[in-house]
């Protein structure tokens, strides 16, 4: 399993990261991907991480949306 693993610094790098590729997969915080490479079901050439990027914000620092 080979695959480019980039940690973008914001939106821009990410967008610009990810258009380098034909095949890119995100990685944020909560996801499997990892998992779904080592059981060779994803199969990305290339991996950006979003977790310091400012682009995967935790879900406790959302606003709400009100209820209808």
């Amino acid at each position: 399993m080979e695959f480019a693993f980039e940690r973008a610094a914001g939106v821009a790098e990410a967008l610009e990261l990810a258009s380098a590729g034909n095949s890119v997969k995100y990685l944020a915080g909560g996801t499997n991907l990892l998992d779904l490479m080592w059981e060779g079901v994803e199969r990305p050439e290339r991996v950006v991480d979003l977790s310091r990027s400012g682009c995967a914000t935790p879900a406790a620092s959302t606003t709400p949306l009100p209820n209808r």
